[in-house]
């Protein structure tokens, strides 16, 4: 059996590979959420592990932030904040009775703004560099390294969501 990844003709080619990738990551961390009871999406393991809910909900705010304040170089409104749980998802990790359809649904959600943002992209824009929005910081990011930085977070922690899944299953 031959397996590989289509890139996305929407997006010029180097985004398109990043993009393409991000679509695998995705596709992986919607089947692991996709079978999670509202407990087990609650639930902690350790008091310093958060649940597999609140690492979901980060999942979206990060993705959030990068897309929509750093990218699109502003700041984001109370209601938007509200929307991706920014500074919400580990702050408030208590079980707030979401579903594994609310959480791929935002998540799914977040993704869509992304894909619309980086659309005005092109490969030539790879190399500009972003400053970050956080008070008192002077790091700036180049959208190539946001994309791979993107990618690589969410893969951690699908990793970790699939590690405490199958702890919690196991407990049983």
């Amino acid at each position: 059996m031959k397996r590989g990844i289509e890139l996305s003709s929407e997006f010029t080619r180097e985004i398109s590979i990043y993009i393409s990738g991000r679509d695998y990551v995705r596709s992986q961390l919607s089947s692991a959420l996709s079978d999670l009871t509202p407990a087990e999406i609650a639930q902690r393991i350790l008091p310093d592990i958060f649940s597999i809910g609140a690492i979901a909900l980060h999942i979206g705010e990060a993705e959030y932030y990068w897309t929509q304040c750093v990218l699109r170089r502003r700041d984001l409104t109370e209601e938007e904040m509200r929307f991706a749980h920014m500074f919400d998802a580990m702050e408030n990790d208590v079980d707030r009775g979401f579903d594994a359809n609310y959480l791929i649904s935002r998540l799914d959600d977040i993704y869509a703004m992304s894909r619309n943002t980086l659309s005005s992209f092109t490969d030539k824009d790879l190399d500009t560099y972003f400053p970050r929005r956080d008070p008192g910081s002077s790091d700036e990011h180049s959208l190539r390294e946001i994309l791979q930085r993107l990618n690589d977070h969410e893969s951690n922690h699908r990793g970790q969501i699939a590690m405490i899944k199958r702890i919690i299953r196991e407990e049983k």
